[in-house]
């Protein structure tokens, strides 16, 4: 409650080690936020090649190829877009107080993603975990009920690697052109408009 700044209710994000980038839709009144996990790393056979700038710690891992393990490994940003990303964004209804399910991008691009929203609500956009090649697009529906996948925009940016390429988003509606979506990466020198 901003007006008493005080924690009103506190919700446990299944199978997360947390979450940091959100998107929300007054359309139907549901968060998209996008689920860190932890993951297993430093061995050739890891789901992240590198454990991160603080090394190794005792984790759990309960998602991906090395769900149940137990022991060295990382969470957070080192897990993103591997294989352990699985649940990419979750999607939580503000009305019922509860997580309706998740949302991951293409799994023949890569795995996780940032979600980013039109203004009025009518789009979520994923900004996947996969060197700039795809989009995908939710449409949320009624309240209380999963969003459905609108549609994979092939934006094929080619300056990444598997990570989060691209950077931003920008929606725009009028009645001369309609919706436009014009998306940047950080790689490339150029944008992409929809």
């Amino acid at each position: 409650d901003l007006s008493t700044k005080e924690v009103e209710e506190r919700y446990d994000i299944p199978l997360s080690a947390g979450s940091y980038e959100m998107a929300y839709s007054p359309i139907n009144k549901h968060l998209y936020l996008r689920s860190r996990v932890c993951c297993t790393c430093g061995a050739p056979d890891a789901d992240a090649e590198s454990c991160g700038r603080f090394g190794p710690s005792l984790v759990d891992v309960v998602t991906g190829p090395n769900k149940g393990f137990s022991g060295n490994g990382t969470c957070s940003n080192a897990c993103e877009g591997t294989m352990a990303d699985t649940h990419g964004v979750f999607e939580f209804d503000t009305v019922s107080s509860s997580f309706l399910g998740s949302h991951n991008i293409d799994s023949k691009f890569g795995f996780g993603a940032d979600p980013v929203a039109s203004p009025d609500g009518k789009y979520i956009a994923l900004l996947g975990n996969d060197g700039g090649q795809s989009v995908r697009i939710l449409k949320p529906s009624k309240n209380g009920e999963l969003s459905s996948v609108a549609f994979d925009i092939p934006v094929n940016f080619k300056g990444g690697d598997q990570g989060v390429v691209i950077t931003d988003a920008v929606f725009i509606g009028d009645d001369v052109h309609g919706d436009i979506a014009v998306f940047a990466s950080s790689k490339d020198n150029d944008i992409a408009m929809v």
